[in-house]
């Protein structure tokens, strides 16, 4: 019984941070520019989660995900000690640097999703 329920909310919590951190950033075409450029894919496709001490604690360190995805290998323990000099980098480079509170975070997924909802509909309109 331990197992399975350790299962089940460690999968949640999985889903939960990539659901938060990948859906909430704008798409792109699979032959945008944007995709010759790592770091740029990386920031303008990744948003984090405000840091706080319970966040830290319950992500694992995944609220980081812009750290995350730039430095893959990195163990997470140091993505926050990286933080300050990511968003150094971005502000030099005039590239966004994506990171909300849990609430406009899931708002701005939402709005994602019905973004591609519509998108959908009317790729099938065309089609029929």
């Amino acid at each position: 019984m331990f197992f399975l329920i350790s299962q089940l909310t460690g999968g949640f919590l999985l889903a939960h941070v990539v659901t938060y951190n990948h859906y909430s950033t704008d798409k792109f075409l699979h032959n945008d520019k944007i995709l010759e450029n790592y770091a740029a894919l990386q920031l303008y496709t990744t948003r984090n989660m405000r840091p706080g001490i319970f966040i830290d604690w319950l992500w694992g360190g995944l609220n980081y995900q812009i750290e995350h995805h730039l430095f893959p290998t990195m163990p997470r323990h140091n993505l926050k000690k990286v933080m300050p000099l990511v968003k150094q980098f971005c502000a030099e480079n005039k590239l966004p640097y994506m990171v909300d509170d849990y609430f406009t975070g899931w708002s701005l997924g939402v709005q994602q999703f019905a973004n591609v909802a519509t998108l959908a509909r009317k790729i099938t309109k065309k089609l029929m």
